[in-house]
């Protein structure tokens, strides 16, 4: 029998890669912002923050105006909680889009991209960047705060009619008459919070952080609301913060539009799992 043996001098390493796709995540809320106010820390495209302190600090360092600081604060009062909150800038003074830094944000190739919010309530803006989320489909979802009066009396503001002549399906408005609140961000990461793998979870809920209305709605101004498809805030049991009539541009619950998205991306990722395992 030999002494020894050499084999060991011949190394050989074996990767395997896992043929799982890696599911994405529905969970985070984006709010686009300006970055005159907001150039983020090193300059980045976008920035991250695991809880209200972050943002604080990121304030402090002059990252976030005070005003993306509110709308985070915002973000963290909800419950559930959500994981995190993020912010992307848009470079308008160098004639940069709400739409060009949305485009620029899906090239990083981002699993967990889906619902945005931003911080313009000017109708002519918000239209120019729903224009293109409603032709990306199931890929992203925009909700917007609105304001417009003829929303309780009249019809869809004449600002907005492109929306519903649009059939915008992915896009959805709710109403406050004070700009400086934060109820489309409230109810988003208040519904995103809860895992749609797990749950089809309603978006009418309390929502924290939120004034009230300035102005008192009316019973018949709330119905002109419904019928417009605008989310609507009021008193529902012990809280005058409840978000109802959670709805797209077409009157569809955000929790089915939500599901949609879910059901075409797991799909998506299924077929590409086994494609990759067949193959």
């Amino acid at each position: 029998m030999p002494s020894s043996s050499h084999v060991p001098n011949a190394s050989i390493t074996v990767l395997l890669q896992a043929l799982a796709t890696p599911g994405s995540s529905f969970g985070v809320v984006t709010l686009l912002v300006d970055q005159a106010t907001n150039p983020l820390a090193g300059g980045a495209r976008y920035q991250d923050f695991s809880d209200l302190a972050a943002a604080t600090a990121a304030q402090a360092a002059g990252n976030i105006s005070a005003n993306t600081l509110a709308a985070c604060t915002t973000a963290f009062s909800q419950v559930p909680v959500p994981s995190k909150f993020r912010v992307c800038r848009v470079n308008i003074v160098g004639a940069e889009t709400y739409s060009n830094a949305l485009a620029a944000l899906r090239d990083l190739g981002l699993t967990d991209l889906w619902m945005i919010c931003m911080d313009s309530r000017v109708a002519a803006t918000q239209i120019l960047l729903g224009t293109t989320v409603n032709a990306l489909s199931n890929q992203i979802a925009l909700m917007l705060q609105v304001q417009d009066v003829s929303w309780k009396d009249a019809g869809i503001p004449a600002a907005l009619t492109a929306a519903a002549a649009g059939s915008w399906r992915y896009v959805g408005p709710v109403f406050h008459d004070q700009d400086a609140e934060w109820t489309d961000v409230a109810a988003a990461c208040r519904a995103l919070a809860w895992d749609p793998d797990e749950t089809s979870a309603p978006w009418e809920g309390d929502l924290a952080d939120v004034a009230n209305y300035t102005t008192y709605v009316t019973p018949s101004q709330r119905l002109f609301m419904v019928a417009n498809h605008v989310g609507i805030l009021g008193t529902w049991g012990s809280t005058d913060s409840w978000i109802d009539n959670a709805v797209n541009f077409e009157g569809r619950p955000w929790y089915e539009i939500l599901s949609a998205a879910w059901y075409a991306t797991r799909a998506r990722e299924r077929l590409q799992t086994m494609h990759q395992r067949e193959a």
